[in-house]
C-alpha cells in the first residue's frame, strides 16, 4: 500500500499554494523534537522522544500553537481512573517528576517509546482502500470534480511493523505521525511550513483487519478565502 497524496495534490493544489512557498524548507534545529509520554494513573510515565517537531506536532494535534508556542515540554497521553483515555501538553514536569506525579517511581526519560495498552495489531496481508466523498469548503469550483477524482492511495500487500506504526499504513517520509490514544494516530505534512499547503490524517485501527480515517487538506490561496479539503477513507484486509 503506497501513499501518492504528495504527487496528487502537488498535481492539482499546488498551482493554488505556489504564492505561499518558500524557495527553500527551513533547516530543523537539532533540538526540536517533542517528549512524548505514556502515563496510566497510579502506575506512572514512560517519556521518551517522538519523531516530530513541536511544529509538527502541533500540527498533528489540531493544537493551535499550544505546543509550538512553548517548545521544550511533553506530549502527555494518559489513561485517567475511570478508564478513558485525552492528551494535554505538561509544560511543568521534566520526565523524572511527571512520573511520580502519575505514581511511578520517577524514571528518566527512555529510549523508546511505550506500547499504548488496549492497541490492535493489524494482520498482514492484502488490504483495499475506499476513499469516501470529499467535501470542499472555501475551494475553487473547478477544484470539487478533480479531488474527487484523484486516488490518493492504493491497495496491495502490506507487512506491518510490531508494534504497529502508522506510518506502514500510510507510508511516506512526508508524513510525520503522533500516537494520541490507544488505537488512535494523527499525522501531518507541511512541505511549504506552516504558511503554505498543509495536511492531516487522523487514523483509527478498528481491528486487526480494519482501520479508517480522515485526510483534511489546507491551502491558503492569496487574497481568497482559504480552500479546506476533507476525504475520508477506509482500509480493509481482504486476504493473505
Amino acid at each position: 500500500m503506497r501513499n501518492y497524496l504528495p504527487l496528487a495534490l502537488g498535481l492539482v493544489l499546488s498551482p493554488l499554494a505556489a504564492a505561499q512557498a518558500p524557495a527553500k524548507p527551513a533547516a530543523r534545529p537539532a533540538a526540536d523534537t517533542v517528549d512524548w509520554a505514556l502515563c496510566l494513573s497510579g502506575e506512572g510515565c514512560h517519556v521518551c522522544e517522538s519523531s516530530l517537531t513541536h511544529e509538527q506536532a502541533d500540527q498533528a494535534l489540531g493544537a493551535l500553537g499550544l505546543i509550538s508556542d512553548a517548545p521544550g515540554h511533553t506530549v502527555t497521553v494518559m489513561r485517567k481512573n475511570d478508564g478513558s483515555w485525552t492528551w494535554y501538553y505538561d509544560t511543568r514536569r521534566p520526565a523524572r517528576e511527571l512520573d511520580r506525579y502519575f505514581g511511578g517511581p520517577g524514571r528518566a526519560k527512555q529510549g523508546t517509546c511505550a506500547r499504548v495498552p488496549g492497541d490492535h495489531q493489524p494482520r498482514d496481508g492484502q488490504w483495499a482502500v475506499a476513499n469516501g466523498k470529499s467535501t470542499l469548503k472555501g475551494c475553487p469550483a473547478a477544484l470539487a470534480g478533480q479531488v474527487q477524482a484523484m486516488q490518493l492511495f492504493r491497495s496491495g500487500p502490506v507487512t506491518f511493523a510490531k508494534p504497529f506504526r502508522a506510518a506502514d499504513a500510510l507510508p511516506g517520509k512526508e508524513v510525520a505521525w503522533l500516537q494520541s490514544g490507544p488505537n488512535q494516530h494523527v499525522g501531518t505534512f507541511a512541505p511549504a511550513g506552516k504558511t503554505g499547503m498543509r495536511a492531516r490524517y487522523e487514523l483509527t485501527v478498528e481491528s486487526p483487519e480494519r482501520m479508517a480515517g480522515k485526510l483534511q487538506v489546507i491551502v491558503p490561496i492569496p487574497g481568497q478565502p482559504t480552500c479546506e479539503v476533507a476525504m475520508p477513507f477506509t482500509y480493509r484486509r481482504t486476504g493473505n
